[in-house]
């Protein structure tokens, strides 16, 4: 794992970062809540796991956040977006990626 984040995510519309590793997790959050789509939110919404293997190569459920992420991350392959939460509710979640050097 290359990068992290952490974020505070309720049945609310509102969302609170918490952490980034650095910034380039930094922008793949951005991008997420900015077209409220992508791995992180999937995986709060649905309780399950959201994993891409390459999202430089793969098409993805999430054709906006997909589509940018691969445009302004390109360096960024596999993603994985684990869900945290209570019984009743997602309260956590994070986005876990790993770099893959361009040639």
């Amino acid at each position: 794992m290359d990068g992290t984040t952490l974020s505070l995510l309720t049945d609310t519309p509102s969302r609170q970062f918490l952490a980034a590793s650095d910034d380039a997790p930094l922008l793949l959050e951005e991008i997420q809540f900015t077209v409220l789509e992508g791995p992180c939110i999937s995986a709060a919404h649905s309780g399950e796991p959201m994993a891409v293997n390459d999202l430089r190569e793969e098409l993805t459920p999430w054709p906006l956040s997909g589509a940018t992420m691969r445009e302004k991350l390109p360096q960024v392959a596999p993603v994985y977006a684990p869900p945290f939460s209570s019984a009743t509710t997602s309260w956590e979640r994070s986005t876990c990626w790993r770099f893959v050097p361009t040639l």
